[in-house]
């Protein structure tokens, strides 16, 4: 990827990246991306946060940005399920279920989802992990535990908006 200043013909920054096949395009964009990014002088901190993704079916990570797009959250779920259903070992795609499922209320599928992710954990990275673990212990009830683990992500990551955030909102609860 060459970029161009605007109005020029003068290259700003270039980088390559090759997929070997199909199944390591997805990794190659996450590489690609992270690349530019840092290229362009975004501090590693916010680097560190941006997960790579956890599959390589192109199908099952369609369904899940279909998800994202979707502003109806049963839709989105089914198609998050579809995900699952295409990679049965998609990590991202059962921790945004849990996510989903909780914002409908539906407290027998956030656990159903979250425990799912919550067994494959190892599979992805810190942040990612501690994530997950955050999203396990809110399942669970386990709110001061939870707690701990969001302090202790701030601390590490400290340019992540998100534990600030679901801090904030059990200081609010």
């Amino acid at each position: 990827v060459d970029l161009f200043r605007a109005g020029s013909d003068r290259i700003v920054l270039s980088t390559d990246v090759r997929a070997g096949g199909e199944d390591e395009v997805l990794t190659a964009l996450h590489e690609l991306a992270i690349n530019v990014r840092r290229l362009l002088g975004e501090p590693a901190a916010h680097l560190a946060v941006t997960f790579p993704p956890t599959t390589r079916s192109l199908s099952a990570y369609q369904a899940f940005a279909a998800s994202n797009e979707s502003t109806d959250n049963n839709q989105g779920l089914a198609l998050l399920r579809k995900a699952t259903e295409i990679d049965p070992e998609f990590v991202s795609a059962y921790r945004v279920a849990g996510m989903v499922a909780q914002g409908l209320g539906n407290w027998r599928e956030l656990l159903r989802w979250t425990e799912e992710v919550y067994r494959r954990r190892d599979r992805v990275s810190v942040p990612e992990r501690m994530l997950i673990e955050a999203q396990y212990l809110e399942a669970t009830y386990e709110f001061d535990q939870e707690i701990e683990k969001l302090k202790a992500m701030a601390g590490l990551y400290p340019t992540w908006s998100l534990p600030a955030d679901w801090l904030a909102w059990h200081h609010n609860a």
